[in-house]
């Protein structure tokens, strides 16, 4: 079923017939293997994606450029319960973004890594971090600070 919806979601953003979406754990952009995941259409339009889930939640990040997502869940009830989960949902984004497994991207300051948290309800008890890397552009406006918007 989020398969199928995955592919729906794709299929629009990609301007292609869903079951004409290939989706592929395509290459890492700077190892070579296997990592980052891509959705194609047969034009030759290319999307980065990521899934987490827990439970009845589903949460997909759909992204021109490599894109991770993790989630945390607080050890117990609180904002400060709260605060220690998000450091794991963030290093599990940033893994997911580009280099998951061992490789990792060389230095390079062309390359930012954004990482924003996301809203879930409080039934769902749990911490999502979305991280993405994007080219490095000072004006770009998702390194603005989403508090200073």
């Amino acid at each position: 079923m989020v398969r199928a919806g995955l592919r729906l979601l794709l299929g629009q953003m990609l301007d292609a017939d869903p079951g004409a979406v290939v989706l592929d754990d395509g290459p890492c952009p700077h190892c070579g293997r296997p990592h980052d995941l891509t959705a194609s259409s047969p034009a030759g339009r290319r999307l980065h994606f990521a899934a987490v889930g827990r439970g009845d939640l589903i949460v997909l990040a759909i992204c021109r450029f490599p894109v991770g997502l993790g989630l945390g869940v607080p050890d117990g009830p609180g904002r400060e319960a709260w605060l220690r989960a998000r450091s794991p949902a963030r290093l599990a984004a940033q893994r997911q973004a580009v280099a998951r497994g061992r490789c990792s991207p060389p230095r390079d300051s062309s390359v930012e890594y954004v990482v924003r948290f996301v809203a879930t309800a409080p039934e769902y008890d749990c911490v999502v971090s979305v991280a993405l890397e994007v080219p490095f552009r000072p004006d770009n406006p998702v390194f603005r600070d989403p508090s200073t918007d």
